[in-house]
């Protein structure tokens, strides 16, 4: 599953659920804020939302993504890692470094 530029909904975490357990849940990181949306920034998932969201789907593998190909717009894949570390321990996350390739 590659969600593309999205923000969670009820309504999205039904749809998807429809298709679990996801084997790969590529996810948008990169957040929403007053600032951004002040630049006219729409935004997407915070990292405890996307978290959250894999969990919720029952994803295999989580990969955060769009949180840093934007200047201004980027957010600390880490703080990912840790939300993931300490709600949903276990559960398997890769963050990918700028230009790494990773067959699946």
């Amino acid at each position: 599953y590659h969600s593309g530029d999205t923000v969670l909904t009820q309504q999205l975490m039904k749809d998807v659920r429809a298709y679990s357990p996801i084997d790969i849940a590529c996810i948008p990181i990169n957040g929403i804020d007053e600032e951004r949306r002040q630049r006219g920034i729409i935004g997407n998932m915070d990292c405890r939302n996307a978290a959250y969201f894999s969990n919720q789907i029952q994803a295999e593998l989580t990969i955060p993504l769009h949180y840093d190909m934007v200047q201004k717009n980027g957010e600390n894949p880490l703080i990912f890692a840790s939300y993931m570390q300490e709600m949903y321990p276990g559960a398997k996350y890769h963050i990918l470094q700028l230009g790494e390739r990773m067959l699946i």
